[in-house]
């Protein structure tokens, strides 16, 4: 598996988040008392909510239009 290239800004962004995953800091995250155990986190609140979240995740190039695109059509229609 390859992944694109990105500057170091967005390396270091997605470290850090990388980093709070690890540590169990994320928001809606939900830490197995079984590491080995899978996890589902919560559907989200407020669907219009995580559609900005989506869009600031494409703004800042993490997610591609058509990612985009797929997930807010999913949350669009669980409304």
């Amino acid at each position: 598996m390859s992944l694109p290239a990105v500057d170091k800004a967005t390396a270091q962004q997605l470290n850090l988040l990388i980093q709070k995953g690890i540590r169990g800091e994320l928001p809606r995250q939900i830490i197995s008392e079984d590491r080995n155990a899978p996890t589902r986190a919560k559907e989200p609140s407020d669907p219009l909510r995580e559609i900005e979240r989506l869009g600031e995740l494409k703004q800042k190039g993490l997610i591609s239009e058509d990612e985009f695109k797929k997930l807010k059509s999913d949350l669009l229609k669980r409304m």
